[in-house]
C-alpha cells in the first residue's frame, strides 16, 4: 500500500495494540519476580545428585487436549532436618543439566521440601517478560511516531 491509502487511524491502533502486549508482559514479569522473590525468601540450599530419569506428563498448551510425555532429570537431596527428597527438575534452569556432574545445587522450600528447584543462578522467566515488554514498547512507539508524523502532514 502507499502512503496515502493507509489511513491514519491504523498507526494508531497498532500503537495501541503494542502498548497493551506491553503492559501485559511487563504484568506476566512482575508476577514472576514476585513469585520468585516469595520463595528465595523461604529458600534453603542443598546439594542433591542425579539418581535418574522420570517420565513428565505435561498437557500442551492451548485447546488440544493431547499431553506431552517426556524424560526429565530426577534429582535427590536431604534437607536440614535429614529427610530424603527427590524431584523432577523441570524449570528454566533446565538448561544447566548435565547428567555427568555429580552434584547439584537444589533451592527448597523447608516447609514443603518436594517444592524445589535447581538453582541456576538467575531465574530468568521474569527478565525475558521484561524483555519481551520492552520490545513491545519499542515497537508501540515507532508506531506513534509514524502515526504523529501522518496527523502532521
Amino acid at each position: 500500500m502507499s502512503r496515502s491509502t493507509v489511513p491514519t487511524w491504523v498507526f494508531a491502533l497498532i500503537a495501541a495494540i503494542f502498548c497493551v502486549a506491553a503492559i501485559g508482559m511487563f504484568a506476566i514479569g512482575r508476577n514472576e519476580q514476585t513469585k520468585s522473590a516469595a520463595f528465595m525468601s523461604v529458600a534453603r540450599s542443598a546439594t542433591g545428585r542425579f539418581v535418574g530419569y522420570v517420565m513428565w506428563h505435561d498437557k500442551d498448551s492451548g485447546l488440544s487436549s493431547r499431553t506431552r510425555e517426556s524424560a526429565v532429570p530426577e534429582i535427590e537431596f536431604k534437607t536440614e532436618a535429614g529427610q530424603t527428597v527427590r524431584f523432577a527438575a523441570i524449570s528454566s534452569g533446565n538448561t544447566m543439566f548435565e547428567a555427568r556432574k555429580s552434584e547439584y545445587p537444589v533451592l527448597y522450600d523447608p516447609s514443603n521440601p518436594s517444592r524445589a528447584q535447581l538453582d541456576a543462578g538467575l531465574d530468568t522467566v521474569f527478565w525475558i517478560a521484561y524483555a519481551g515488554a520492552l520490545l513491545m514498547a519499542v515497537i508501540a512507539a515507532v508506531f506513534m511516531v509514524l502515526w504523529v508524523r501522518r496527523l502532521q502532514a
